[in-house]
């Protein structure tokens, strides 16, 4: 599903549709975004998810359930929002990839309307880019779709500039990388062509081979489009074509089964893309079905959510990436 929903995008943009034509089966995870533990102030945490659907982001509280507004929504002309796919908020940023424009808009911390982003990051190998991260230093790291890459800039980069790394190369094994994770040194790739997940050292630079790679028939991933990691780093996936989110055994390598799985249809996943995990719930965005979807941490098998925002009231449009911040 994720890679038919970066087609339709693309298409309806026009110039590049012809780029994905040859992919298999949307927007992202990820989600993606630094490794989820236990956080102070729960109940001042927001949830922060691209609307693909509308060239939006909208912001909840964590807590939300049911057809409840938005916060804050970022949106209109001004904003440069094009086909959006993912995100990461980092400190007082929203960082958000465009697959419109192949660029990173940013945004502060507590914007809403339509307003213009504080720096829009272009050039640089960016290249259908999808899953975004930033490391503890403020480095931001971007999954290029279409270039098998991972492009890194600087904290402060801005306007068309020169990537001050990147990792790409043979041995790096990305294949149609979407999304991307952080967890202390350690960075994590969901790999769509390749059906795997991959790790680095956030100080890979070029032609670099993973540390460990999750994939083969046991692991049963097929787009995993969204990662988190909690506190005892378990790896949790959003795999929106298998309709299911997986867990993977901390230090997880090779052709491995997951130790849970959430699927079925209790579950009311739906091409489950963007997840974050705080204090005990994992939440994620279904696209398919205009939602975000939550279940306890421990949940196994075919459960029903414990909270879900959904309706008109919401503004959710095809929501993708998942921020918690």
């Amino acid at each position: 599903m994720r890679l038919i929903m970066r087609l339709a995008s693309v298409i309806l943009l026009g110039a590049c549709a012809h780029e994905l034509n040859s992919s298999p089966v949307q927007p992202p995870i990820v989600s993606d975004q630094q490794a989820s533990s236990v956080r102070p102030d729960a109940s001042r945490l927001k949830l922060y998810t691209v609307n693909n659907g509308a060239n939006s982001v909208t912001e909840y509280s964590s807590s939300a359930n049911g057809n409840v507004a938005p916060l804050a929504t970022i949106t209109g002309a001004n904003t440069q929002l094009t086909a959006p796919i993912n995100l990461a908020v980092h400190r007082s940023t929203i960082y958000v990839t465009n697959l419109g424009t192949s660029a990173v808009t940013e945004y502060a911390v507590g914007s809403t309307g339509n307003v213009a982003p504080v720096a829009v990051i272009t050039c640089g190998g960016l290249n259908l880019p999808d899953g975004v991260a930033v490391d503890s230093a403020g480095k931001i790291y971007v999954a290029n779709l279409k270039s098998d890459s991972i492009s890194i800039f600087a904290g402060n980069a801005n306007g068309c500039v020169r990537r001050a790394r990147h990792i790409q190369g043979p041995h790096t094994q990305l294949s149609r990388p979407a999304a991307l994770m952080i967890s202390g040194s350690q960075l994590f790739v969901g790999n769509i062509n390749s059906h795997s997940i991959s790790e680095y050292p956030v100080s890979a630079r070029g032609d670099a081979a993973p540390t460990s790679v999750i994939s083969g028939s046991n692991s049963m991933l097929v787009n995993p489009v969204g990662i988190a990691m909690d506190a005892t780093h378990n790896l949790y996936v959003a795999d929106d074509s298998a309709q299911a989110i997986f867990v993977f055994g901390a230090g997880a390598n090779g052709n491995v089964s997951p130790i849970r799985t959430i699927a079925g249809s209790l579950t009311q996943l739906m091409s489950p893309s963007g997840i974050v995990l705080d204090h005990g719930s994992i939440t994620v965005t279904n696209p398919t079905a205009n939602s975000i979807t939550s279940y306890p941490q421990t949940a196994n098998g075919n459960v029903a959510p414990t909270r879900t925002i959904s309706g008109s009231a919401t503004g959710l449009n095809f929501p993708i990436g998942l921020a918690l911040h």
